[in-house]
């Protein structure tokens, strides 16, 4: 666990973190999120897509309805049983994002989804994801940036609910 960011998402729960879409915050974050994959995730005809640090599987089960063919990757053991139960994710793989267990030029699209500021190690996160992309290959990261008003709102939204109880009602205009 990291004191700057909390416990990462592979030492918690799966059903505590898929829980967490349930909640305001949390329902308006999933919509965001997914408005955004659909923006900059492109089908790739026959292409094969890494899901790198899935976690529950949330967002894998989303990808899985672009056709194309999507492996899941997590550390967790947790998190990968929960995700091949709740969303019938079947090509899951334990692993670390940081030595990944793929041969060169293997993806033609990875994503990766809130994991990479939770790593000991994110070049070497990175430098995997370049190693295992095809050249032609396409990216696609999302992260969280603790000092963007969106972080400050989740954490101002996860206090007033740890220590007051309930959700804020609270309305953000911008585009993620």
């Amino acid at each position: 666990m990291d004191s700057n960011t909390g416990p990462s998402p592979s030492e918690i729960n799966p059903e505590t973190y898929d829980a967490w879409f349930k909640k305001t915050v949390g329902r308006y974050a999933d919509k965001a999120e997914k408005r955004l994959i659909a923006k900059f995730f492109r089908i790739r005809p026959g292409g094969i897509c890494l899901d790198a640090g899935c976690g529950t599987g949330h967002f894998t089960a989303v990808l899985l309805e672009s056709g194309e063919s999507v492996i899941a990757l997590d550390r967790s053991f947790d998190m990968i049983k929960y995700a091949r139960s709740r969303h019938h994710i079947v090509d899951l793989v334990q692993g670390n994002v940081e030595a990944l267990p793929f041969v060169a030029d293997s993806f033609d699209t990875i994503v990766m989804f809130t994991v990479l500021e939770f790593l000991e190690e994110p070049r070497a996160a990175l430098a995997e994801i370049l190693r295992i992309l095809k050249p032609s290959g396409q990216f696609v990261i999302g992260f969280l940036n603790r000092r963007s008003p969106w972080g400050i709102l989740r954490q101002v939204a996860d206090c007033w609910e740890t220590f007051i109880g309930g959700t804020p009602v609270c309305t953000v205009g911008a585009e993620f």
